[in-house]
């Protein structure tokens, strides 16, 4: 065998030798290998199953939490609604305070008023009393005049009774003179429609008018002052004409005359101090 075979076997050998030692190192090392994968796999296992039941754990953890943030809003809500319900609350409690101040600006108005008309009604009231003891103070005085005027009633009657006396001569007079005045206008009628009117203008002096009764007109002249029975007389009050009376009787100092209906003047009636000219038939 030559050298370089030798070389070759011997290298071969070595090669052999270092590739068996190499693969038993390598089949060492994979069962080193294969070892500690299989503990490292057994670690990441363990691992990930803590990490599971982590993950299961946060899961229920944001359940709950999803679940009180789901009662929270829940709260919020309600809270939100009962926070709205206190502000329309607050609202109609404010429109009730300025009704309230309206109401009480309103009394307090009222209750000025009322203590004025208290004031007013107790000085009416003062006033009233004053006038009541017045009138008492009025009647009593009254009630003795009176008392007075019945002690004088029986002289009173009895001058009633007088009167009366006086007033009835006074009417049987007048009747006299009534029917006196009547007899002399009838023959004075009778005289004018004989021998005509030739009386003229009356010759009696002016006076004024004394007083009026009915159509009967009193004048202050008379028989002195040339007044005849059946003159005529006009009357005026100013620059206005009344109207004029016929003298159907005649005194010394006055006379009495019918007033003309139907010749009127101003159609004022005549009435005392009205001026009293002599006229014409």
């Amino acid at each position: 065998m030559s050298s370089m075979a030798k070389i070759f076997v011997v290298v071969n050998l070595a090669f052999g030798i270092v590739a068996f030692g190499s693969a038993a190192t390598l089949l060492g090392a994979q069962d080193d290998y294969k070892k500690g994968f299989e503990a490292e796999k057994a670690d990441k296992q363990k691992v990930t199953l803590e990490m599971q039941a982590k993950i299961d754990d946060l899961d229920l953890q944001r359940s709950q939490q999803s679940q009180k943030a789901s009662e929270e809003r829940g709260r919020a809500d309600t809270l939100q609604a009962t926070v709205d319900e206190l502000k329309t609350n607050l609202a109609a409690a404010n429109t009730a305070n300025e009704t309230l101040r309206s109401s009480v600006e309103t009394f307090s108005k009222e209750l000025v008023t009322a203590n004025q008309l208290n004031t007013s009604n107790q000085e009416f009231l003062k006033r009233l009393a004053d006038d009541s003891k017045k009138a008492t103070d009025e009647m009593l005085n009254a009630k003795s005049t009176l008392d007075k005027e019945i002690a004088n009633r029986v002289g009173l009657e009895q001058q009633v009774t007088e009167l009366n006396e006086q007033v009835t001569t006074l009417a049987a007079e007048k009747g006299d003179i009534d029917r006196q005045f009547r007899e002399a206008t009838f023959w004075l009628d009778k005289y004018r429609e004989r021998y005509g009117d030739i009386t003229g203008r009356s010759e009696g002096a002016p006076g004024v008018v004394m007083a009026v009764r009915g159509p009967l007109v009193s004048i202050s002249v008379g028989s002195a002052d040339k007044v005849r029975v059946g003159d005529y007389y006009d009357l005026s009050r100013g620059a206005a004409y009344v109207g004029r009376i016929k003298i159907t009787s005649v005194d010394k100092n006055l006379s009495v005359g019918q007033f003309d209906v139907n010749n009127p003047g101003s159609g004022a009636p005549p009435q005392p101090g009205d001026k009293a000219s002599p006229g014409n038939d």
